[in-house]
């Protein structure tokens, strides 16, 4: 039998990185909502 684990990863992002996930995030929701 096989054992399944879960990792949890927190990150903390400095000002350049936080700027980039939400501009990427932005772009990713743009997308999905205009395709609906």
């Amino acid at each position: 039998m096989k054992e399944r684990t879960a990792y949890k990863f927190r990150i903390y992002p400095d000002g350049e990185q936080a700027r980039l996930f939400r501009r990427t995030i932005g772009c990713c929701r743009l997308v999905y909502n205009t395709c609906l």
